[in-house]
């Protein structure tokens, strides 16, 4: 085996946009092994169009952004650091496959809101280290990340 390579299912499609993503992406699935119901969709469907009745929602949402702005940065970063090869056939030795490293803009319109906290870690043990955080708080001025 070349590349054994774990790569998401979701074809990232922009609501607002060019698409142009749709291009780039050379992978196509084949039927799965169904475990999400039909009926289960048509209730998740069903409890979305309740809650943009809901007054608070509706008004909230008028102010949300209408534009799939970081779609397109996070997809060309995905791309670059592990899509490409996989889609390409290379051999393995890929990071995982995330947004971590990834240079998320800040948008002065619609900042980015971050919990944070003071983080503590265990002392390193096999085949797990215990972490933990306390003090949390909500940060705008973190930046953007995944």
């Amino acid at each position: 085996m070349l590349s054994p390579n774990l790569v998401h299912v979701q074809r990232p499609l922009q609501k607002n946009g060019s698409n142009k993503i749709t291009e780039t992406w050379k992978m196509e699935f084949g039927s799965f092994n169904e475990t999400i119901k039909q009926e289960d969709i048509e209730a998740i469907e069903e409890d979305m169009k309740l809650m943009k009745q809901l007054p608070n929602v509706s008004k909230i949402s008028q102010k949300l952004p209408k534009s799939d702005f970081y779609l397109p940065i996070v997809f060309d970063c995905y791309y670059k650091a592990f899509y490409g090869a996989a889609f390409d056939n290379k051999p393995g030795g890929f990071g995982c496959p995330n947004a971590d490293l990834c240079e998320l803009p800040q948008r002065e319109e619609y900042r980015c809101v971050h919990s944070d906290a003071n983080y503590f870690s265990g002392p390193h043990m096999k085949p797990l280290t215990f972490h933990f955080a306390n003090n949390s708080f909500w940060s705008w001025s973190i930046g953007c990340y995944q």
